[in-house]
C-alpha cells in the first residue's frame, strides 16, 4: 500500500539484509529452535561426543557443550572434534572464558551469571556470525543480557530439578512475566521436557532448554 519494497527470503538470509538493530532479538526468534540441549555432566568424552552426535542426526540444532566435570584439555579437545564433524544444521555452543572461545572461532559461547554481569557495559564480545547466550535467573539478569546483545538467554528453574534440588522455582506465572518483559529470546530450563514446549512458548518463551529430557538414548 506504501509502495515499500518487499521480498521472501530464508530465515538464513535475513543475516544479509541491513535492518534496524532494534529488528535483533525478532531476527533471532525466527532463526533459533524451540530446543536447546545442554550436555549432561559426564567426565566420559567418547559418551558425550556420541551423544551430541545422536542429538544433531535427531534433529536438535542447537546445543551446548557443558560438562564441568571433564578435565579441561579433553572438554577443548571435544569441543574441537566436534566443531569439524557436526552438521552444519547444528550450532554449537560453548563454556569457557574470551580467550579460550577466540581460539574457536565456530563456535558460540555460552556466558555464567557472573560472567554476565562481569560483562555489562561492555561491547558485544563475539563477531556478528556467532551466537552469544547468557544464563539468566533475574530481571537484572535478563535486561543486563538484552544490553550486552545476546542473541538469547535461558532462564531458571521454572519447575523443580534433580540437578539443583535447592534452587527455589520460579513456576510459571512468574516466568511468564519475565519472558514477556524480556527484550530477546528466553528458553524456560529446569523441569522441562519436549512436552512443555507449547505452554513455554504460550508463556512468551522460545521454547525449552533441557539436559536430561533431551539427552538421546544410546
Amino acid at each position: 500500500a506504501e509502495g515499500q519494497p518487499m521480498q521472501w527470503v530464508t530465515p538464513e538470509q535475513l543475516d544479509h539484509i541491513p535492518l534496524p538493530a532494534a529488528n535483533r532479538p525478532i531476527v533471532r526468534a525466527i532463526q533459533l529452535p524451540d530446543r536447546y540441549l545442554i550436555t549432561p555432566d559426564n567426565d566420559n568424552a567418547d559418551l558425550l561426543y556420541s551423544g551430541v552426535m545422536l542429538a544433531a542426526k535427531q534433529g536438535i540444532h542447537l546445543i551446548q557443550l557443558r560438562a564441568p566435570t571433564l578435565p579441561e584439555k579433553d572438554y577443548w579437545r571435544l569441543a574441537d572434534r566436534l566443531l569439524q564433524e557436526l552438521p552444519d544444521t547444528a550450532q554449537l555452543l560453548l563454556k569457557g572464558t574470551p580467550e579460550q572461545l577466540a581460539l574457536h572461532p565456530r563456535a558460540g559461547w555460552h556466558l555464567t551469571g557472573t560472567q554476565l554481569e562481569q560483562l555489562a557495559g561492555r561491547q558485544h564480545p563475539l563477531p556478528e556470525n556467532r551466537l552469544l547466550a547468557a544464563s539468566c535467573h533475574s530481571t537484572q539478569q535478563l535486561e543486563l543480557a538484552a544490553a550486552l546483545g545476546c542473541d538469547f538467554a535461558t532462564l531458571s528453574p521454572i519447575q523443580p530439578t534433580l540437578s539443583h534440588p535447592d534452587s527455589p522455582a520460579l513456576g510459571w506465572p512468574a516466568a511468564k512475566a519475565l519472558a514477556l518483559e524480556a527484550q530477546l529470546p528466553v528458553y524456560f530450563l529446569g523441569g522441562m521436557a519436549p512436552t512443555d514446549i507449547a505452554q513455554a512458548r504460550d508463556n512468551g518463551a522460545q521454547g525449552i532448554a533441557a539436559i536430561r529430557s533431551l539427552w538421546p538414548s544410546q
